[in-house]
């Protein structure tokens, strides 16, 4: 019986982190100040659940990608859905018994979010989730980390 309450109290958790993500990066898409042009930024928006350091949910911006071919970068051919489920699968080190990650996975998001090589100004990609995220660590009792890369 208290194994599934429990796994009931876990599930209703992870139900509620999982509205949270969706809502955090909905509110984000919103406040971008660059332009999507072949939308791999946009598609390699994502969040990522894990459990005792195990991917158990993960979702992006659309159920379908939006980006129609890769973005060259240094070479490679690079689509964001792919980077975002890459990164979740591989890349992203959980610390925690449960750990949301919200991010954007394409290599020039930082580069846009910096205003760095060639470009005049930096642009709102992503930075604006810390504060977003910060709230909801409020609201889980300092349960959920804000991590900045």
């Amino acid at each position: 019986m208290a194994d599934s309450l429990y796994k009931q109290a876990i599930n209703a958790i992870l139900l509620e982190l999982e509205k949270d993500a969706k809502s955090v990066m909905n509110e984000c898409i919103q406040e971008i100040t660059y332009t999507h042009r072949s939308y791999n930024l946009y598609d390699s928006y994502g969040y990522g659940i894990y459990l005792n350091g195990k991917l158990t949910k993960s979702g992006f911006l659309s159920a379908t990608p939006k980006a129609t071919e890769g973005k060259n970068w240094y070479g490679e051919k690079i689509k964001g859905r792919d980077a975002i489920s890459d990164y979740l699968n591989k890349d992203y080190k959980p610390s925690g018994a449960i750990d949301l990650a919200i991010v954007t996975a394409m290599p020039y998001a930082k580069v846009l979010e910096d205003g760095s090589g060639n470009l005049k100004r930096s642009y709102r990609v992503i930075s604006m989730s810390v504060q977003k995220l910060r709230a909801l660590a409020a609201k889980y009792n300092g349960v959920v980390k804000v991590i900045r890369k």
